[in-house]
C-alpha cells in the first residue's frame, strides 16, 4: 500500500523488514501479482525493494538534474509566504572617493568659556 501511494521510503522498509522477518522462507499463497504465488517471501520483497530502490535513486537524480527552487509549505499544504526583504538606505563608499570628491571639514566648534 505504501508503494501505491507514493511514499517509497516507507514501502522500502516494509521490503526490507520482510525479507529478514520471521515469515521471510514461507511460500507466498495468495497475491495480487499472480507471478509471485509460490515464490518465497524473501525473494518476492527483495525484487521489490530492488525496484523501490531504484525508483528513490532515479527521482533524486532527476530532481538533482533539474534543480528547482526550494517551495517551503505548512503542514495543511499551503505555501509559506515569505516577507520581502525591506530596502535599506544606500551606504555611502568612502573608499572610492578622490580628494576633490571628499566631503569637506567639519567647521571648528566654538570655545566654549570656562567660569570664573
Amino acid at each position: 500500500m505504501a508503494e501505491m501511494s507514493g511514499d517509497l521510503e516507507t514501502a522500502q522498509d516494509f521490503y526490507r523488514e520482510a525479507q529478514t522477518g520471521d515469515a521471510a522462507s514461507r511460500r507466498i499463497g495468495l497475491a495480487t501479482r499472480p507471478n509471485v504465488v509460490g515464490a518465497r517471501l524473501e525473494a518476492a520483497a527483495s525484487g521489490n525493494e530492488t525496484d523501490v530502490s531504484g525508483a528513490i535513486h532515479a527521482a533524486g537524480d532527476a530532481r538533482q538534474a533539474n534543480p528547482a527552487p526550494v517551495l517551503l509549505k505548512y503542514r495543511n499544504g499551503t505555501p509559506v509566504v515569505e516577507p520581502s526583504p525591506q530596502l535599506s538606505s544606500p551606504s555611502l563608499d568612502l573608499g572610492n572617493l578622490s580628494s576633490s570628491d571628499a566631503p569637506a571639514s567639519a567647521p571648528a566648534l566654538p570655545q566654549r568659556q570656562q567660569p570664573h
